[in-house]
């Protein structure tokens, strides 16, 4: 489940192929990894880049 919302799949969508009945049992099977919400963090606070 981690590598499809990496992957930049929806929660919605995840739980779709998975199967998965609520958010609270996709978020149970879901583990981001520390390195990627750096990368991401980084991207955003980088000057210059538009934050939303």
């Amino acid at each position: 489940m981690s590598r499809l919302v990496e992957g930049g799949l929806s929660d919605q969508e995840v739980s779709a192929i998975s199967g998965h009945k609520s958010m609270q049992m996709l978020k149970r099977y879901t583990h981001l990894r520390a390195e990627d919400l750096v990368s991401k963090l980084d991207k955003i606070t980088r000057p210059g880049s538009e934050v939303y």
